[in-house]
């Protein structure tokens, strides 16, 4: 399917990128699930190693989530179309077609879903301002939640980006009562999964 789906972008003259980072999946603790490839992504065929990568990275060692961040953390993104930001992808939807570009994320999600269900690891979507009925991400997080087995295991945050992650999560630490940072960390991908399932709840009844 990727073939089919990159070569349609080759000869639409829009480019993409694949995480080429090796993993052992073995040795894997977390799924982590971005945007989309940005330059530095692009030029590196690696995910999430700009600068609030690199902060997340730091992050996740510091608060013992993970002890190699590389190693334990698979990293996707809900399409791999390139664009400089994020919210140009709404004009590559545009230039490519809606179907294609649904049909992307929904690849992207299925191939998500099928690890997460094969090793039984969490999914740590990370950027939740798309996620909703007719939002940029709609097919993706419709994909990803009929795919899943086991529903619970997607967690969702803000994006790393402009710190609004962090600032969530040093909320989330002075609000609520925790054991750990892996309890944390799944009280509030839980609390703010609920939030974007609530909205298909609201537009199933209106």
């Amino acid at each position: 399917m990727k073939s089919q789906f990159t070569n349609l972008l080759i000869e639409k003259g829009v480019k993409y990128c694949f995480n080429e980072q090796e993993y052992d999946d073995k040795k894997l603790k977390f799924i982590i699930v971005g945007d989309n490839p940005g330059d530095t992504e692009y030029e590196k065929k690696r995910f999430f190693i700009g600068p609030s990568g690199q902060k997340m990275r730091k992050h996740f060692i510091e608060n013992d989530l993970c002890a190699d961040f590389d190693i334990e953390c698979k990293i996707f993104n809900k399409t791999f179309i390139h664009t400089t930001k994020t919210k140009e992808l709404e004009e590559k939807k545009i230039k490519i077609g809606h179907d294609l570009f649904d049909n992307i994320l929904k690849d992207c999600a299925k191939q998500i879903a099928q690890l997460s269900n094969e090793l039984k690891l969490p999914i740590l979507v990370f950027g939740k301002s798309e996620l909703g009925p007719n939002l940029l991400f709609d097919a993706f997080w419709k994909a990803l939640n009929q795919s899943i087995i086991q529903k619970d295991n997607i967690l969702v945050f803000n994006h790393p980006s402009f710190n609004h992650f962090f600032s969530e999560w040093d909320k989330f630490k002075n609000t609520y009562e925790f054991d750990s940072s892996i309890e944390l960390l799944k009280q509030i991908g839980t609390i703010n999964s609920q939030i974007i399932k609530n909205k298909y709840k609201k537009t199933s009844k209106q």
